[in-house]
């Protein structure tokens, strides 16, 4: 027999009650696995707000730049720079800065992650690729540096033109 929930309470009484013999080893290795599987979404979900809340913190710095540098920002613009060749400084250094963040964090999850798949490989059967890691860092980096670059246009051209 399967189940969707073999952690539920009532399974192991049906199988007493009807005089069934059951697998224990078995039972209690999808209990883990279900344990596990729940660990790792609450994992998940504490990741995304934080990673959420950091890109709310940097929007925030980068703000409170533009904000610092406005005459400086407004005297360039003035002299004929483009709003697009002041923000070029700052968008490259935001997009190396970040770049070189999610590649270390990358690494140190790879890193990590290879510690406790020795202990976990002999519980369960997983896979062992680490690429689903680096293609979630592709995927934040393509999705949060386009971001970063666009509202750093957009607050240059916001502080330029206030």
């Amino acid at each position: 027999m399967e189940f969707d929930d073999a952690s539920d309470e009532r399974i192991p009484a049906y199988f007493e009650a009807n005089g069934l013999n059951i697998n224990k080893t078995e039972l209690e290795s999808s209990k883990l696995s279900f344990f596990f599987r729940m660990a790792l979404l609450f994992v998940f979900v504490i990741a995304a707000i934080i990673m959420v809340l950091s890109v709310a913190f940097i929007m925030l710095s980068m703000n409170l730049i533009m904000q610092k540098n406005k005459e400086v920002f407004v005297n360039l613009y003035n002299i004929g720079y483009s709003t697009r060749s002041i923000a070029r400084f700052y968008r490259v250094a935001v997009g190396v800065v970040s770049a070189a963040v999610l590649l270390v964090a990358a690494l140190l999850v790879v890193w990590v992650r290879s510690l406790y798949m020795q202990r976990l490989s002999t519980l369960f059967d997983t896979a062992t690729s680490g690429a689903v890691i680096w293609l979630g860092a592709v995927v934040v980096a393509l999705i949060v540096l386009p971001t970063y670059s666009v509202a750093l246009g957009r607050m240059v051209r916001k502080t330029v033109t206030a």
